[in-house]
């Protein structure tokens, strides 16, 4: 083997350096043979790392190599949209339950099969759960000075407000836009009293009601399937109306 070899070579010029009288005698990692031991000076030990450090590191790259032959595990060829994942294509399903999917490529190898793995999301409320009565009242001004947020987007802010019709909380219309990917902002215009106040911010939209102080975001198709990142989590926020604030839940 050449890392035996040149292990073996590595070793003996160094003993060389030394005086045959401080010699010991050991054996470097799996690099000599047992019944053959070579002298070596004590302060030798980070030259023994070396060699046990490459023999360490030339084992596992076989187990690596190994692993990456192996044929991926499929559960069922199926086929099924990815109503969650904008990728405009179909996926094999690697694997499947009631709380979790593996998507991927079953033609490739185990290492790179696994493309996505979606999370069932399971909301322990709904929106019903904390309504709102809808109020038909002709919408004040906006008061842009009531909110930052309302002076620095002001042309988005002023089109849906006028635009829609109350669409959260009973008597706020809830405005959103996009900025950047993935990222969407948002903010609250009460129709009674025209003030602006801060919203939540998002990475794949919102989900609302007219008739309800529950907000989702970041919210699933209909397959109820979400991706496992950081932005694509699905989070619960409850409007608070004495405090005027999104409380998460």
């Amino acid at each position: 083997m050449w890392l035996q070899r040149w292990c073996k070579s590595y070793l003996k010029k160094k003993k060389e350096l030394f005086d045959q009288k401080h010699f010991l005698t050991v054996s470097c990692v799996n690099s000599f043979r047992k019944n053959k031991c070579f002298p070596k000076p004590p302060n030798m030990y980070k030259s023994r790392l070396i060699c046990f450090f490459l023999c360490t590191s030339f084992f596992f790259r076989c187990r690596e190599n190994e692993t990456t032959n192996q044929k991926p595990k499929i559960i069922r060829n199926s086929k099924i949209p990815l109503s969650a994942i904008d990728s405009g294509r179909d996926d094999d399903t690697l694997y499947k339950d009631k709380d979790f999917i593996v998507l991927g490529n079953r033609s490739e190898p185990a290492s790179e099969a696994i493309r996505y793995i979606g999370i069932k999301f399971k909301p322990h409320i709904s929106f019903t759960d904390f309504p709102a009565e809808v109020e038909i009242a002709k919408k004040a001004r906006l008061k842009y000075d009531s909110n930052p947020i309302a002076r620095e987007y002001k042309t988005r802010i002023t089109e849906t407000y006028n635009k829609e019709p109350v669409n959260f909380g009973g008597h706020y219309v809830f405005i959103e836009w996009g900025c950047g990917s993935p990222c969407h902002m948002s903010a609250l215009a009460d129709i009674n009293t025209g003030i602006v106040y801060d919203g939540v911010s998002s990475g794949y939209g919102y989900d609302f009601k007219k008739d309800s102080r529950m907000l989702i975001v970041n919210p699933t198709g209909l397959d109820s399937i979400y991706l496992n990142c950081v932005s694509c989590e699905p989070l619960i926020y409850l409007w608070n109306e004495k405090n005027k604030k999104f409380i998460p839940k």
